[in-house]
């Protein structure tokens, strides 16, 4: 089961990704879809207060984001939480994503 979890979160990833390439100039809210796998959206952070969550529950440092906006979605005993964050430019993207996917392997 915790391989398929991680699997998700991997494929969610590049989703983000593939997202944050295209949209770099859109503020991390307007970039998640309104429904997700039949799940609708839910906003729990964005802006500041999710920068400022997310820095304290992450070891690493946190580096260039320009925006991040955390989202759930649920249905039933299903739920996924995304996790939306731009960056200046797409070779700053990637090269934070490629770094914090190297700390998740650890």
């Amino acid at each position: 089961m915790r391989k398929i979890r991680n699997f998700i979160d991997f494929i969610i990833w590049i989703f983000v990704i593939f997202l944050l390439s295209q949209c770099v100039q859109k503020r991390a809210v307007e970039l998640a879809p309104s429904e997700l796998l039949g799940m609708k959206k839910q906003l729990l952070l964005s802006g500041e207060k999710a920068i400022e969550a997310v820095k304290k529950s992450h070891i690493g440092k946190l580096k260039d984001i320009k925006d991040l906006a955390i989202f759930r979605y649920a249905q039933g005993n299903k739920s996924i939480i995304l996790w939306i964050t731009t960056y200046p430019t797409s070779k700053v993207a990637k090269t934070e994503t490629e770094r914090m996917v190297q700390a998740m392997l650890k």
